[in-house]
């Protein structure tokens, strides 16, 4: 076989992780509510501090909600640069979380071919949820969540 059709070979056998990306969704839920008390009792802003001596402010706004479901927005400034925002879906009854709005983008396929015009990953959704994850982990890292309350969802992948 020649190096170009095993290189479409492997680009035609990918496909889309849905129980990483649903773990990844259940893993962030957990750790948002750790990071948001009083999500489901009204509180409506949240501001905090993180990062090598406080540098960046973190502020995340309730945006709407509902019985089973809320939308949050995070946006973080640094002194004299913007940095990432986003929005992301919390659904209580299902317990995920999942980035909507990332940097003004929103609506993405389960999966991309690649290249595309803009560059997505393949796998672009599951990707900005692990970004999502990471950062949690960031803020959790820097003393923006209770830890008992992050442990609640083993680490391990689901089968």
């Amino acid at each position: 076989m020649s190096q170009y059709r095993a290189i479409k070979a492997r680009r035609a056998a990918y496909s889309v992780d849905l129980s990483g990306h649903v773990h990844t969704c259940e893993l962030n839920y957990q750790r948002l509510l750790s990071m948001l008390p009083g999500l489901r009792d009204g509180t409506e802003h949240w501001q905090f501090e993180a990062g090598d001596k406080a540098a960046i402010l973190i502020n995340v706004e309730l945006k709407e909600s509902a019985p089973y479901t809320s939308v949050v927005e995070i946006k973080q400034q640094r002194e004299g640069m913007t940095l990432p925002s986003l929005q992301l879906r919390i659904c209580h009854d299902a317990a995920v979380a999942e980035v909507i709005v990332f940097e003004g983008h929103r609506h993405w396929q389960s999966r991309y071919e690649y290249p595309n015009k803009r560059m997505y990953h393949r796998d672009e959704k599951l990707e900005l949820n692990r970004f999502l994850y990471d950062w949690l982990v960031f803020c959790r890292s820097h003393g923006l969540m209770q830890p008992s309350n992050c442990d609640l969802v083993p680490i391990q992948a689901k089968r």
